[in-house]
């Protein structure tokens, strides 16, 4: 699917992150996404942990962290 994060605030890309983890049934909180922007960058952080069986009756809690770093290029045809 295409995304316009140039268009999106911040506030709607957290949403949009938040309704892909929980789609996919991640355990991420709101409060979890961090979203922030320097110049043609926009960053995405996420961290969660997640209880996993590993054996029956054994389970470990695994730490994931997810960073994302996308540029934020002007569609062609657009000037600044």
């Amino acid at each position: 699917t295409s995304v316009g994060w140039r268009e999106s605030n911040d506030e709607e890309v957290r949403d949009l992150v938040f309704a892909m983890a929980q789609g996919r049934g991640l355990p991420v909180a709101r409060e979890q996404i961090n979203v922030r922007r320097e110049r043609e960058h926009l960053f995405v952080d996420v961290a969660y942990a997640r209880p996993m069986e590993l054996v029956p009756g054994s389970t470990y809690t695994w730490d994931f962290d997810a960073k994302v770093d996308t540029w934020m290029l002007t569609p062609q045809g657009r000037g600044r």
